[in-house]
């Protein structure tokens, strides 16, 4: 009877971690570390969003170690992570945690003469190891396609502002981009989710053929809630963006419709933004520098607060737009209906007053504008 109660115990103890062995992977620790010295008296919260999800969760950091922040959370398949600072503006560039994360490391670091912060390093995460493949892989092709017109035009630098120059390098670009996903597509040793976010933060240079494809090769669990935003955007791509239900639904807002007919441009850029998104602050600057002269503005805030709304656009300049506060945000019936699943977004009309782009890119604007 002893030796069987030895040799169950044995048993137990070597088929134990087999049972139990997800226990050890039930909470996720992270560590950050940042290089600025100036962050370190401060006191940050983790904002945790599950995959495709819309909701974030705060937390607090469970302590300090050698000027590191320390959090530990229980694992509900989070996938995006944001680091905020309540006494600080300051926007931070997400990081993303795969289902079998438990003990990540990240480190980030601010550029001179400016508060964007970057991910310089990280460990422990293979969604976030995937990311950096994805944005080397395109940071290649950019590259390789800019010596490609070097070799092609002799004196490129004095060309390459020319508009047939731009649009070449931009369809040259585009074309190398989805090659490159869809080989990556097919890689089964990359995380998936990461795909997805990529495609949802691109989704205007993806034709229908090339979602449906992208769709049909992957398990829509996969994506979460990314699957469901891929299928609503090519479902408003296949109806065609001048479509009159949503040239209505835009202007059956009063403050929206008087807006547009204010401005005289040739195509009106209506952008979606708020206050508290860092990405959305940074573009801000950007479209304003670019100094387009044919392009009208108007901004569309889902900042709940209209002190904030009025604060940051007079911060990032653009007051001079039209700005229209929609304290919906996400719930609004234009953002349901123009597939509006993340900030910053966009509308784009043209002289018609038409809808010819939803979320397009910086690079699409010009292609659009720019064209002959």
């Amino acid at each position: 009877m002893k030796n069987l109660k030895m040799s169950l115990c044995f048993i137990m103890l070597f088929i134990s971690p087999l049972i139990y062995g997800h226990v050890s992977n039930d909470s996720v620790r992270v560590s950050i570390s940042i290089a600025d010295t100036s962050f370190q008296h401060k006191v940050p919260k983790l904002y945790l969003q599950k995959l495709g999800g819309q909701v974030r969760i705060p937390i607090k950091p469970s302590g300090m170690k050698n000027g590191q922040f320390l959090f530990t959370f229980k694992n509900e398949n989070y996938f995006e992570c944001i680091l905020r600072f309540d006494t600080d503006n300051t926007p931070f560039v997400p990081f993303y945690l795969s289902l079998e994360s438990d003990h990540v490391q990240i480190e980030y670091t601010f550029p001179s003469s400016t508060k964007m912060a970057f991910v310089s390093r990280s460990s422990g995460s293979k969604a976030q190891d995937d990311l950096a493949r994805i944005e080397k892989g395109i940071s290649e092709i950019l590259n390789k396609n800019d010596e490609q017109l070097r070799l092609k035009y002799e004196n490129y630098d004095n060309i390459a502002s020319r508009i047939d120059i731009r649009n070449e390098h931009y369809n040259l670009d585009l074309n190398e981009k989805f090659l490159f996903i869809k080989k990556m597509s097919h890689d089964p040793s990359i995380y998936a989710p990461v795909l997805y976010l990529y495609i949802v933060n691109s989704i205007e240079d993806w034709s229908v053929d090339q979602l449906k494809e992208f769709l049909s090769n992957h398990n829509p669990r996969e994506g979460g809630s990314y699957h469901k935003q891929i299928k609503a955007s090519l479902a408003i791509k296949e109806a065609a963006y001048r479509d009159d239900k949503l040239r209505t639904i835009l202007n059956k807002n009063l403050e929206i419709q008087s807006a547009i007919k204010s401005i005289d441009q040739k195509y009106i850029y209506l952008s979606l933004w708020a206050s508290w998104c860092g990405p959305c602050r940074s573009h801000n600057k950007t479209l304003i520098s670019a100094n387009y002269k044919n392009l009208g503005f108007i901004g569309i805030s889902f900042d709940k607060n209209l002190a904030d709304m009025l604060r940051a656009s007079k911060e990032d300049n653009i007051d001079k737009w039209k700005q229209i506060q929609m304290k919906k945000g996400f719930e609004s019936e234009i953002a349901k209906s123009f597939g509006i699943n993340a900030l910053p977004g966009n509308i784009l009309l043209n002289d018609k007053r038409e809808i010819i782009g939803i979320n397009i890119s910086d690079q699409t604007l010009e292609h659009v504008i720019f064209q002959k």
